[in-house]
């Protein structure tokens, strides 16, 4: 009687349920149906899941294939030309014969319709042309496979997976939402049964986001619920990351240890590919091409090794990162080599303060929106360069990188953070040797600093920033420098706005306006005729309001100043409003609207949604108004902003008291703003 043929070994049981990657199960059980796709790598780096999904994507799908699931766990396999007997002992083959190993397995599978699972391929790959003969011998057979590194075959179908979902709060439903949370919580159950996610939401969130859900983790830091409550995890794993290991001796060396999961793709990578790795940690939020070869010399054939062997992600805008782990884990690496840190260190400090003195001219009017985008995407770099290049160095020729960096968190809204930086950049220039061009970029720090003193309420240091910047140019007799606002007279101009001095603000604008005029500063002259605008309007000179709202409006085409020109939209809108010209006042509005949008600039955006509101109030569509206020409210509770809050919730009130309703009430506030000025005229600029 002929020997029955053995079968397939079945899956391993796991100790631990399955949790999350619905989406992902979803996209490989596709994948593994299509008639055109029999070879899936399931890629990432150590301790991103591989395995398990690979696991539970197998037993979902092996009803599908007649004779079932193959499964070859090769990471103790030493050597590539072992891999047709670990594949043959695997689906049950044939262990010996008259022909070699290879011939044998393709024998064995050529009339089989399997899914063969292989599981750890990274460190065989020079045997992986296997897999193509396998696929050409045997039609009915479909691979899956798990390595930390792409196989590089035609044949293959990449399946890169990175962490699970974290919660963008700590809100019970958002825990709930989130995969990541999830499988935190089930973890720490086990580990102490009575673990309340309820009562430790802020830290399980925040655990989530500083491991980025990588899986494992997030499966070491529940481990320590036994010990810590979740604050105290979140504040060891930010502080050294070298908290995230067990003790456990059942689990796989590599598996004890994020550093442990992290060291096996480190000895997959060559000497060059080490050092490129290393200094990227001096990357914070992304990187672009030309930045990662110019800093870490990263070429392009590098880059594309290290994604293939997932240490690097290649997002769709292009931009390259590293999970914040692996970063830490590359930084550990770098600190190794202190000379090399401290030449990447220059090379990262010298390409982002060049990076932003590189956007003067767009940012100043022609490209704003492209260039404020650009800074925004690279803040965080930009952040760590502007700390390097005033720890040491030459101050006084950064005045382009220090205005580019000031106008990025004017428009995006990051007053507290800009104050901060400009304030760092005086301190370096005062105790600079007193040459004329650091003069001249004090005098210009000082201006840029007034303005967002403006931002964050601090009027008495706005006033005394433009007086200080005031003297200094009459004392240097220079023309302003270029830029956006750089004169200190509008300022000043402005203040006497908020604090009721309009003929005061009227005569400071005509002042800063000659200045513009006469020295040829186009970029001054908008603001100019903004601040003579909102001086007339206050005044109740309508004509005169209407006439300098035009000039702002004509001045900064000519600037190019595209963010300005909201502003300028908004003063001829509120003259409109003034003259009962509501349909006029409406176009102003929504076309200042739709320019703020354009820049992500959410202050922006509420302010405009708040004068439609009063537009619509006028109109009496109150319930146009309630949805304007409405959404104006929603941003300023997102941003924290009081101020802006009683603004909206006043005209909330009065489109509630017009229909005889209760306003709908919304979420309370989360704190004072830091950047509305307390005291304000109802024509200040810089807020609705």
């Amino acid at each position: 009687m002929a020997a029955r043929p053995a079968l397939p070994a079945p899956l391993p049981p796991q100790p631990t349920t399955f949790v999350g990657r619905e989406a992902e199960l979803a996209e490989l059980a596709r994948l593994l149906a299509a008639s055109a796709c029999r070879l899936v790598t399931v890629s990432g780096p150590g301790g991103s899941g591989k395995t398990r999904l690979a696991l539970e994507a197998a037993a979902r799908a092996g009803g599908a294939f007649a004779d079932g699931v193959a499964f070859a766990p090769l990471e103790t396999l030493p050597a590539a030309d072992l891999l047709p007997a670990a594949i043959a002992q695997a689906i049950g083959g044939p262990r010996s014969g008259p022909s070699e190993p290879r011939a044998r397995l393709l024998a064995a599978l050529r009339r089989k319709r399997l899914l063969l699972l292989l599981d750890n391929l990274e460190h065989l790959l020079p045997g992986v042309d296997l897999l193509a003969e396998i696929l050409a011998a045997a039609p009915g057979v479909v691979v899956l496979a798990t390595s930390r590194e792409a196989l590089n075959l035609r044949e293959e179908w990449r399946f890169p997976l990175g962490g699970l979902a974290a919660p963008a709060c700590a809100a019970p439903d958002e825990l709930e939402r989130s995969e990541a949370a999830r499988l935190f919580v089930e973890r720490a159950r086990r580990a102490r049964h009575d673990f309340d996610p309820a009562a430790e939401g802020a830290g399980v969130a925040r655990i989530c986001r500083l491991v980025g859900g990588l899986p494992l983790a997030l499966e070491l830091a529940a481990a320590w619920t036994t010990t810590l409550p979740c604050a105290a995890i979140a504040d060891e794993i930010a502080g050294n990351a070298a908290v995230l290991a067990t003790g456990l001796r059942n689990v796989p060396a590599r598996h004890r240890s994020v550093r442990a999961a992290f060291a096996g793709s480190w000895a997959l990578l060559s000497e060059g590919e080490r050092r490129a790795f290393r200094a990227l940690a001096l990357f914070r939020g992304g990187f672009r091409r030309e930045a990662a070869e110019r800093v870490a010399g990263a070429t392009l054939p590098i880059l594309a090794a290290l994604v293939d062997k997932s240490l690097v992600r290649l997002a769709p805008d292009g931009r390259y990162s590293l999970h914040e782990l692996l970063r830490q884990y590359a930084a550990e690496r770098l600190a190794e080599a202190p000379d090399e840190a401290a030449r990447v260190e220059r090379a990262h400090g010298a390409y982002y303060t060049g990076f932003l003195a590189d956007r003067f001219e767009a940012i100043v009017g022609g490209g704003q929106r492209e260039a404020i985008a650009a800074v925004a995407a690279d803040f965080e770099n930009v952040r760590a360069a502007w700390q390097w290049a005033l720890a040491g160095g030459e101050v006084g020729g950064l005045y382009r990188a220090a205005h580019t960096l000031y106008l990025a968190c004017d428009v995006r809204g990051l007053y507290a953070e800009g104050v901060a930086a400009e304030e760092a950049f005086i301190r370096r220039l005062r105790d600079a040797a007193p040459t004329p061009p650091a003069g001249l970029t004090l005098a210009a720090a000082l201006v840029d600093v007034g303005w967002l003193y403006i931002r964050t309420g601090q009027l008495g240091q706005s006033r005394a920033a433009f007086e200080e910047a005031r003297g200094r140019y009459d004392a240097l007799g220079l023309p302003l420098p270029p830029g956006l606002a750089t004169d200190p007279l509008l300022g000043l101009g402005v203040l006497a706005l908020i604090a009721g001095d309009y003929a005061g603000a009227a005569r400071l604008g005509e002042e800063a306006r000659r200045r513009a005029e006469a020295q040829g500063h186009r970029t001054n002259l908008p603001y100019a005729w903004y601040v003579l605008c909102q001086a007339a309007l206050a005044r109740g000179q309508y004509a005169e309001a209407r006439s300098h709202a035009r000039q702002a409006q004509a001045a900064v085409r000519v600037a190019g100043d595209r963010w300005f020109t909201a502003y300028c939209l908004l003063a001829s809108g509120d003259v409109a409003r003034a003259l009962g010209e509501q349909d006029e006042a409406r176009a102003h509005y929504r076309a200042a609207y739709a320019i703020r949008e354009e820049f992500a600039d959410r202050e922006g955006m509420a302010i405009a949604l708040a004068h439609l509101g009063k537009v619509a109030l006028l109109a009496a569509d109150h319930e146009e108004a309630r949805r304007l206020y409405a959404r104006s409210q929603a941003i300023y509770e997102d941003l924290a902003d009081r101020g802006g809050l009683a603004t909206a919730l006043h005209g909330l009130g009065l489109a509630a008291a017009a229909t005889g309703t209760s306003p709908r009430r919304g979420p309370r506030s989360r704190g004072h703003c830091a950047w509305r000025p307390r005291t304000r005229s109802p024509h200040s600029p810089w807020r609705s």
